[in-house]
């Protein structure tokens, strides 16, 4: 069904498409991720926001087919792949 994606987005100049806010309770899960993900054009990427707080959460959302995190703990991120690496 790949050929029946929407490509307005695309068409319509649109850089990357957000699976969810970042307001109210909910955060996208991976399967709402991949969803989106199959939904738009190759060119439109898909923006991963809230509840992204370890390494192990973006990592997950990147597999899930996120380009892009919206995410308040940078730090955290960011050290744990920081030790990722050390430890390889």
């Amino acid at each position: 069904l790949a050929s029946a994606r929407p490509s307005f987005l695309g068409k319509a100049g649109a850089d990357f498409v957000s699976a969810m806010s970042g307001f109210g309770v909910a955060a996208p899960s991976p399967a709402d991720v991949e969803l989106f993900r199959e939904s738009v054009s190759d060119g439109v990427s898909v923006k991963a926001v809230g509840a992204i707080a370890t390494c192990d959460d973006a990592e997950t959302m990147i597999a899930a087919g996120a380009a892009r995190l919206g995410t308040e703990h940078v730090d955290a991120i960011l050290s744990g792949f920081s030790s990722v690496r050390k430890a390889s």
